[in-house]
């Protein structure tokens, strides 16, 4: 894989883009204002860092001499690839891709679905929900039973806790304690 190939295969995913934030020669390769990826295209040899599970990084980077930790980035996360042959284009193309997909699991559910990537994880269950947010309901369920489940929940609680603060004390006056 050549720079151009390389640049072509980053820019292919769905809302990726190039932007060049450190220096014009550092092409990042971005979705949602996250990088993917980083490369200095006109640099002889051609080098890519991409985004990895730490324990396939580590596997990677075992299996090629061409694979080494992240270069100047979070070396548990990111593995940087010397374009010299002995990484197949194939297996290459696929952790770029690899890549892109850790990057977008990390958005918002709604810029994930907006971008074609994982909405629910691998079992099909969707993502979990932050406290305090009540998941969509489910369509066939019994309305009553559904809101005796949400009567049970303790209530949310908005902001935080008041040292001295007693039930019925007005905001800002201590209860006395």
């Amino acid at each position: 894989m050549n720079a151009r190939e390389l640049r072509d295969w980053c820019l292919q995913h769905e809302g990726a883009f190039e932007d060049f934030p450190f220096t014009a020669e550092h092409s990042v390769f971005k979705v949602d204002g996250k990088m993917f990826a980083i490369s200095a295209l006109e640099r002889e040899p051609l080098e890519v860092s991409v985004k990895c599970e730490p324990e396939l990084a580590v596997e990677l980077r075992n299996s090629y001499p061409a694979i080494r930790p992240g270069y100047h980035l979070n070396k548990r996360h990111w593995n940087t690839i010397e374009l010299d042959g002995s990484v197949p284009a194939d297996e290459l193309a696929e952790l770029v891709d690899h890549s892109w997909e850790l990057v977008v699991a990390k958005l918002p559910r709604r810029d994930r679905a907006a971008l074609g990537g994982p909405v629910a994880d691998d079992l099909g269950h969707p993502p979990a929900q932050p406290e305090g947010v009540l998941a969509p309901a489910d369509p066939g369920a019994d309305p009553e039973v559904v809101a005796g489940q949400l009567l049970a929940q303790p209530p949310a609680r908005r902001g935080r806790a008041r040292p001295g603060a007693g039930p019925g004390c007005p905001p800002g006056r201590p209860s006395g304690r």
